[in-house]
């Protein structure tokens, strides 16, 4: 409510536009009280109000669960609605409270930086006004201004770790102030090798029109461990389309298998790792795309494996793109990709089966990437585009 309040008069000074977003995990009786509160106080100030629910709660390992069902749902309401910006209204002792635990769980650098006040994620800009702020002082804000202040009564159940960790810090705070010291020196690390790994990326990856990257590794063998396993998950996570990081053990054993000169290959979160003399190749995984179908009208755009923006240019015909490793099971396609072959640019076959095949149901076949077609007037009809990775770095 405190975040509500203190975004209603931001907006109004600076005539914003606020829509507040309310989820309801569907694991208290009482959050649906909670719900309607804040859906009533909203209408108040005159800001519209959404409701969100997690229909299935997990069963096990709740908090987690949650927390990306929440984030999920809250991020497809706010592409649907064009939002690209959201506040959330995490405190001090959230923060600090999220640094023990990954410290039990051995994270590495960027997991011991927890949260950040900016940070992009599910393509929303995520805002945390509040993270230098204690609870102590929302507590004390609440009550200066009369706003009713809820509490969560799982913040009493010692099933969590979370509740451990926070009876434990309410009982000691010189623990819990070193531990905000702690916070702060891992997140100015953590920004440090930001800036180091972007400088590397900028001038040891490529990002082809293929789709896939080419990472200098004699270079990248230059860098430490922690750094390598740093820039691998940045690309696999975006690459792969995962949401989170990939498993610590995952990418040690990606790394060590670098380390090694032979040529090899692995596979890890939706991607294929080629391990070459002078460079290391990471592409899409064909296994994960190989039904992967989309069909584009006229006049409309859509992303083909969230990498390739594809446009339908004619007023007469859909378009269909599928696979090129599916569709080399069709007799026909195989015959007619046969007789091209002798013009087609050469390409590894493990990287050609992921690209785009696009095609009308009157029998128009494309190949952007191999430049091949049955019809030269299906390339008039057909824009495509890839899109650019580079922000992933920054």
């Amino acid at each position: 409510m405190s975040l509500l309040h203190i975004s209603d008069k931001w907006a109004k000074k600076y005539k914003k536009k606020l829509y507040v977003i309310s989820y309801n995990h569907n694991l208290r009786k009482e959050s649906l009280i909670e719900v309607k509160y804040v859906k009533t106080i909203s209408k108040k100030l005159g800001w519209e109000h959404k409701t969100l629910k997690w229909s299935q709660p997990a069963k096990k390992n709740i908090l987690e669960n949650a927390r990306i069902a929440r984030y999920q749902a809250i991020s497809n309401f706010c592409k649907r609605q064009n939002i690209n910006t959201l506040l959330l209204g995490h405190h001090l002792d959230d923060l600090i409270e999220t640094f023990c635990i990954r410290i039990l769980k051995n994270s590495r650098l960027d997991g011991l930086c927890p949260m950040t006040a900016s940070r992009k994620l599910f393509n929303l800009n995520l805002i945390r006004p509040f993270l230098q702020t204690s609870k102590l002082e929302m507590y004390s804000y609440a009550k200066l201004n009369k706003i009713r202040f809820f509490e969560d009564p799982t913040n009493k159940n010692s099933n969590y770790i979370r509740t451990k960790i926070r009876f434990l810090l309410e009982k000691n705070k010189n623990l819990k102030y070193k531990f905000s010291k702690s916070v702060d020196l891992f997140c100015r690390l953590k920004k440090y090798s930001d800036n180091i790994t972007n400088k590397f990326n900028l001038d040891n990856i490529k990002f082809e029109k293929e789709g896939y990257f080419l990472i200098n590794r004699i270079n990248f063998l230059k860098l430490p461990e922690f750094l390598n396993i740093k820039i691998l998950n940045i690309i696999i996570m975006n690459l792969g389309n995962n949401t989170y990081p990939l498993r610590s053990r995952t990418l040690l054993r990606l790394s060590k298998t670098i380390l090694e000169e032979k040529l090899s290959t692995i596979s890890a979160g939706g991607c294929l790792l080629i391990n070459h003399k002078t460079h290391i190749f990471i592409l899409r995984e064909f296994n994960h795309i190989k039904d992967l179908k989309l069909s584009i009208s006229q006049g409309k755009k859509a992303i083909w494996d969230k990498k390739f923006l594809i446009t339908n240019l004619s007023r007469n015909y859909n378009i269909y793109v599928t696979s090129f490793g599916k569709e080399l099971e069709n007799k026909s396609f195989l015959e007619f990709y046969n007789s091209k072959k002798s013009i087609i640019k050469k390409i590894p076959f493990v990287i050609k089966k992921t690209l785009p095949v696009i095609k009308t149901l009157e029998g128009l076949i494309y190949i952007p990437h191999l430049n091949i077609y049955n019809n030269k007037n299906i390339k008039k009809l057909v824009s495509l585009e890839i899109i650019d990775y580079y922000n992933i770095y920054n």
